[in-house]
């Protein structure tokens, strides 16, 4: 299973929901996004009584990160959300720490933050590049505000001290000085690369994405290996040849997996799939040549019923006068003796004669 950035987790606390926001924020390198995010806290938001944000992230786009941001912020639980950094939280990452009640910012010991000023990649004339920069400085103004109550300076002050187009990175004792973070956690920050502050953002990025494609190569080695050391005849099975398997084998590994208590799991052989999926294919063979017959019979009960129909239908009508046998002159019907007549014509003899002659 893939390893998300994006976490909701158990926090062993009654009425505690727990967070972990770790990597890129956007879609570019990470998972996280606002939309995946809003549903998950404002479930929380209605089951818990506080909820705790773990932080670990190169930062990212300032689009996905606000919303975040602003929903902590605005947030009815907001007095008693909790923001913990445990590794490095940078650029639109410090914003989510900040964005936290003053009092409720922790992090690790060995961590790293930092502030600077919003880019972009830019393209374009001189005249588009000059309306790109006055956006960008529309977005420090408001990434500025979320430090503006908690330093207490004003919105200048702080575009001046972290806004002014420099990486700024602060320690935990540095940032606890600054008032840019409350508490200092007694746990050790999770890894971070070295020498992170010159690094580029891509760079820190791709370095988290190696680490997560690293835990989930783990995380399915380390689960094939307790699979193997819980069912031992599962893993005696694995070493024999796929063409020396024997059906005892497979019993003795499924008696196994029933014993245990799991129910609706069945391991069998690649020869019986094969068998299974034959068999479907036949039945559904079958199918098609019993809705043929049914059609057939179908389409001869039609013909039944309208043969009937017309049978009924003669019984309806009234019998027709007999008809009257010819007789010639000879004939004396009185008597009820006959004679035979050989010169019987009909009038289409006497139009064939008529053209051909009398032959």
């Amino acid at each position: 299973m893939k390893q998300r950035y994006f976490q909701v987790l158990a926090s062993g606390k009654t009425g505690v929901g727990k967070l972990k926001i770790y990597g890129d924020i956007g879609p570019y390198w990470g998972d996280v996004n606002a939309a995946d995010f809003l549903a998950v806290f404002n479930a929380l938001e209605t089951t818990c009584s506080r909820i705790d944000i773990h932080v670990n992230s190169p930062g990212g786009s300032v689009g996905e990160g606000l919303p975040i941001a602003n929903a902590i912020k605005s947030s009815p639980l907001y007095d008693h959300i909790h923001l913990y950094g445990d590794g490095i939280e940078f650029s639109m990452a410090a914003i989510l720490m900040a964005a936290a009640k003053k009092g409720n910012t922790h992090v690790a010991k060995g961590s790293l933050l930092m502030f600077h000023s919003a880019s972009v990649y830019g393209y374009g004339n001189s005249k588009s590049l000059k309306k790109t920069a006055e956006d960008l400085e529309k977005y420090d103004d408001i990434l500025a505000s979320f430090l503006v109550d908690r330093l207490g300076l004003t919105l200048e002050q702080v575009k001046a001290k972290y806004f002014d187009g420099e990486d700024h990175y602060y320690t935990p004792a540095e940032a606890l000085a600054e008032g840019l973070i409350d508490i200092i956690e007694d746990y050790e920050a999770e890894e971070t690369p070295e020498n992170v502050k010159n690094m580029s953002y891509g760079q820190v990025a791709a370095w988290f994405q190696g680490k997560i494609n690293k835990i989930e190569t783990n995380n399915s080695e380390n689960q094939n290996n307790m699979l193997f050391n819980k069912y031992s005849k599962l893993s005696e099975l694995a070493k024999v040849a796929i063409n020396d398997r024997t059906t005892d084998q497979f019993e003795a590994v499924n008696e196994q997996i029933h014993n245990a208590g799991v129910e609706g799991v069945t391991v069998v052989s690649d020869s019986y799939l094969e068998g299974l999926e034959n068999a479907s294919t036949e039945n559904t063979g079958l199918k098609t040549k019993v809705t043929d017959l049914e059609n057939s019979v179908t389409q001869k009960d039609a013909r039944i019923a309208e043969l009937e129909k017309q049978v009924n239908d003669l019984g309806k009508k009234p019998a027709e006068q007999p008809v009257v046998p010819v007789t010639d002159k000879t004939d004396n019907p009185g008597t009820g003796t006959q004679q035979e007549v050989e010169d019987f014509r009909t009038s289409v003899d006497a139009e064939y004669e008529a053209i051909y002659g009398n032959n």
